[in-house]
């Protein structure tokens, strides 16, 4: 199976956004900016 970086990523921001509580509200933002370029990337 070749490596999806697309659902990489989307697991990644998934996994941070279910810890929440730990990481703060910058971070959180920063992953959803840094994710979404990455998927613009992509097309």
């Amino acid at each position: 199976m070749a490596f999806d970086k697309k659902n990489f990523v989307r697991g990644l921001a998934l996994a941070s956004f279910s810890d929440m509580n730990y990481i703060s509200e910058d971070m959180a933002k920063t992953m959803c900016e840094i994710s979404r370029e990455m998927m613009m990337d992509e097309k």
